[in-house]
């Protein structure tokens, strides 16, 4: 029974899963494939899991360890390469009504840590410790991360270079 009620949580998140990565990515090919690694390494864990476990935050973790362990590798390749999602580039938001745009555009130059902080707190709705425990940090940072996030989103939408992407769409 104790696995039968696991299965059915990883089914439950895998939405929520999805559209963090795919909204963390810019892309839903990256998207699905972060959440793909995430679910075969939490199938490999499962016998480490303890029955108290909130498995929305178990799984958001091992997304988050993968992306982070991810971003380690490609600053250490010397083939690395940044990925510049430019907003006018509407192919990677085909799923999106044109009024989520503009955030996905602002989204797009955030930092990956304030990026992720802000996504799961606006996005999936993890309180503020949830989030700092998917993303193993402490309160404070999480809450550092946020503020820089929010306030680069909100001077980045107000900015005139985004009034006249905006005007261009």
């Amino acid at each position: 029974m104790f696995m039968e009620n696991y299965q059915q949580c990883f089914i439950d998140t895998i939405p929520y899963l999805r559209r963090y990565a795919r909204a963390y990515t810019g892309d839903t090919g990256s998207g699905d494939a972060l959440v793909y690694q995430t679910l075969e390494c939490a199938y490999n864990l499962i016998n480490f899991l303890q029955t108290d476990t909130d498995v929305a935050i178990w799984l958001f973790s091992i997304l988050h360890n993968i992306n982070v362990e991810d971003r380690r590798a490609e600053e250490e390749s010397a083939e690395a390469t940044v990925l510049d999602i430019e907003p006018w580039d509407l192919s990677l938001l085909d799923d999106m009504e044109f009024d989520e745009i503009d955030i996905v555009s602002a989204l797009a130059r955030l930092p990956a840590d304030q990026k992720e902080a802000f996504l799961l707190v606006s996005l999936e709705r993890f309180s503020y410790e949830e989030s700092s425990e998917i993303l193993n940090i402490p309160m404070g940072t999480l809450i550092l991360r946020l503020n820089s996030a929010r306030k680069f989103l909100i001077k980045y939408l107000l900015s005139d270079d985004f009034s006249e992407l905006r005007a261009a769409q």
